[in-house]
């Protein structure tokens, strides 16, 4: 148990929802300018929202969970001032000038897109779950009608991938393992009993994620509210800032990028381990800093996969170069200095990722023969400063075309590749070699930035301004 009562914070916080394996994001905009109708949505929606992951919670079919974007709040009346206490890149939105160049959301990923902007802004998003195919059918349906029965307009609706039944087998459209390495904070599941190692690496303070309780520089961290009364406004409290966006994959031209390079090497370097030089990892999960030769024997709950260090065993980027992509995303302890400053500097900008895969499911991208049709990652996060952890990994780590110094580099799987075609050096294999040409490989097709309020944050905004 957390510092935190479980029952006010939404369930998406402290759970993937693994067992949930069927799952739709509705996105959805206020048409009225009747806020009578959306606020008696909202007030239902409070019974149908997941909290916390109580007993009773874990045998429910069916998860949900609501978040809203700052204009949504200003649609259902919050004001101004009000708005001014809320992060400045939730207020900006995602699609504004200044954060489009933070996140190099240019050329082929520049809106418009297909939400998230302009016509297709969105005020609300549903992220429903469900244990069935025909039971998620029929929320997602029952979720419409109550949606429109409040005017509010359906805007853009993503189906997303139903989960394998085994945790092993699950894998991002590129082919690899995913969600293996995460934080861990005081009331998770995975946060009880951890190692000594396991706890320098990854354990963050709850505050980085759930607002209104100690971050990672031991202050308590701010909540935004919906009045001028800070003693009797909680509005943020127990929430946390949601990152949304809608990654489409160049699944076929990534392989064959890389097959079309090892076939310039003559057999001197083989497609899966160019691959897992550019993102870190070998398709199963297995890191190559660990294992340089070949896969191991992936369990992503085994220390080896998420507990390794860099710096102790891959300080030069040798077997893992210094400009890949989970060396980017996380760099764990491989800058140079003193370890526990370094891993105490990188843990803050640590992300909780809740993402999943959209698009018709590939068991073998390797082969993959683009069919046209579109594939991607249903990107999500969660933070409690998005300045601070997702803009700062996205840009500074990611996009850094300086990072670790390196020279016009930016992360080969998932960077913002310049028009001419973006590079990445291979520090040791068996001299140093530099991959060119690399093209974009994802581009965005949407995205927001949301408020996931707590139980008394949803209430209070359900009862705004009604006598």
């Amino acid at each position: 148990m957390g510092p935190y009562p479980e029952s006010e914070v939404q369930g998406l916080l402290l759970s993937s929802y693994r067992r949930w394996r069927f799952a739709t994001y509705l996105f959805l905009r206020l048409q009225t300018s009747d806020k009578k109708s959306v606020h008696r949505w909202l007030a239902r929606m409070v019974a149908r929202t997941t909290f916390g992951e109580a007993s009773y919670e874990k045998r429910r079919d069916a998860k949900l969970n609501i978040a809203i974007t700052a204009t949504g709040l200003s649609a259902l009346g919050v004001s101004d001032a009000a708005l001014e206490t809320f992060a400045p890149a939730f207020r900006e939105g995602m699609t504004s000038e200044r954060r489009k160049r933070i996140l190099g959301d240019d050329d082929e990923s520049a809106p418009p897109w297909n939400w998230g902007q302009g016509e297709q802004h969105v005020d609300f998003v549903l992220l429903l779950f469900h244990k069935t195919e025909a039971g998620h059918s029929e929320q997602v349906d029952a979720e419409l009608r109550e949606a429109e029965s409040a005017d509010l307009r359906l805007v853009y609706r993503v189906p997303l991938q139903a989960l394998p039944s085994s945790k092993t087998e699950m894998h991002e459209p590129f082919g690899f393992a995913d969600g293996i390495s995460q934080p861990v904070f005081d009331g998770l599941t995975d946060a009880e009993g951890i190692g000594e190692e396991t706890a320098r690496l990854h354990r963050v303070e709850v505050g980085e994620f759930i607002l209104g309780y100690k971050n990672a520089y031991g202050e308590e961290t701010s909540i935004p509210r919906l009045s001028d009364s800070r003693d009797a406004d909680p509005f943020g409290k127990n929430g946390s800032y949601l990152v949304l966006r809608q990654l489409q994959q160049d699944i076929a031209g990534f392989w064959n990028y890389f097959r079309a390079e090892a076939s310039r090497s003559k057999g001197a370097l083989e497609v899966e381990r160019l691959a897992a030089k550019a993102m870190g990892r070998w398709r199963n999960g297995s890191p190559i800093s660990e294992y340089p030769d070949g896969p191991g024997p992936h369990h992503a709950d085994a220390p080896r996969e998420n507990d390794f260090s860099f710096a102790r065993v891959d300080p030069r980027g040798d077997r893992c170069p210094l400009g890949a992509h989970i060396r980017r995303a996380n760099p764990r302890d491989s800058f140079p200095g003193e370890r526990e400053t370094i891993l105490e500097q990188v843990n803050h900008h640590r992300l909780l990722r809740r993402g999943r895969a959209y698009g018709e499911r590939i068991e073998d991208a390797t082969h993959f023969a683009d069919d046209h049709g579109e594939r991607g990652l249903m990107f999500a996060c969660l933070n409690g400063n998005i300045e601070r952890q997702f803009e700062f990994v996205h840009h500074s780590w990611c996009n850094n075309p300086n990072f670790r110094d390196l020279q016009g580099e930016v992360d080969p799987v998932i960077g913002s590749q310049p028009s001419g075609g973006g590079s990445h050096s291979l520090q040791h294999w068996p001299l140093r070699q530099k991959l060119s040409g690399i093209q974009r490989f994802i581009t965005v097709r949407g995205g927001a930035y949301f408020f996931l309020p707590g139980r008394a944050g949803l209430i209070q905004l359900a009862s705004l301004h009604q006598a």
